[in-house]
């Protein structure tokens, strides 16, 4: 069994469980879509910008995701090894 892959599941799955992080998501989104309404259609470096966050905001959860679903599948593997 892998350990820090547990670990790291176990790290990204308080996160993306926390209401903190949650809010802090929602913040970033909200202020993104301002900042993306307040630009001229003629601004395409800003508004590319902006989605290039909006698209690594995903990209990190996305990515924490992952990490819990490796971590599930390591600890399901020790279990089905031991036969627990």
């Amino acid at each position: 069994m892998n350990r820090e892959i547990i670990e790291r599941g176990q790290t990204a799955k308080r996160l993306l469980e926390s209401p903190e992080w949650k809010a802090c998501l929602e913040y970033l989104d909200r202020d993104l879509i301002a900042q993306f309404r307040k630009t001229n259609v003629n601004e395409v470096n800003e508004r590319e910008d902006i989605h290039k966050v909006m698209y690594w905001s995903d990209l990190f959860s996305d990515r924490l995701s992952k990490y819990v679903e490796k971590a599930e599948t390591e600890v399901n593997i020790y279990q089905h090894k031991s036969g627990a």
